[in-house]
């Protein structure tokens, strides 16, 4: 099976190249619009952070709670 694959990817070898490269460059431009959309997002919490303040997150209270925090 991997001698026929490897003679099919030496017979064609221009072709493989170019399927080689499209799946690398496709790579490539969902990373960087994967970057874009996490900076966005970033973003967005930063400018949320800077009008409305720091959000203050609240533990219910019980017993045991503090010890577990501490």
């Amino acid at each position: 099976m991997y001698k026929l694959a490897g003679q099919f990817i030496w017979h064609y070898k221009m072709q493989s190249l170019a399927i080689l490269l499209g799946m690398i460059c496709s790579i490539a431009l969902l990373t960087g619009i994967r970057s874009l959309v996490y900076s966005g997002v970033c973003s967005d919490l930063m400018n949320a952070k800077n009008i409305y303040g720091d959000w203050n997150y609240c533990i219910p209270e019980q017993e045991d709670t503090l010890e577990l925090i501490t």
